[in-house]
């Protein structure tokens, strides 16, 4: 899911294909990539649970900047008495698929 801060977009994790990512017509138009063979040969999909990136483009940047690096963005481990809840979240997001 898209989440609004200042200046940019960062996103969090969602269920796929319940978030604003058009999963289905990416996936789509990555199938129909190539003229005489797929230039497409796989497509990984993996479910966080709690995960969270900061905004890495902001508004007032045109349309191609350079991004300068950064430290990958984690999902932190719950607090102790959070972390059953966490994992039932977890289960249940990939019984749902």
């Amino acid at each position: 899911m898209i989440v609004k801060e200042p200046g940019g977009l960062g996103h969090k994790a969602c269920i796929s294909g319940q978030g604003d990512m058009p999963f289905k017509a990416l996936l789509t138009h990555l199938i129909c990539l190539g003229d005489d063979e797929p230039q497409v040969t796989a497509y990984g999909l993996e479910e966080e649970v709690d995960y969270y990136a900061p905004a890495f483009r902001f508004e007032d940047e045109d349309d191609n900047p350079w991004i300068p690096y950064r430290q990958m963005s984690e999902t932190p481990l719950p607090e102790n008495h959070l972390l059953d809840a966490r994992l039932r979240k977890k289960k249940k997001m990939q019984l749902i698929r």
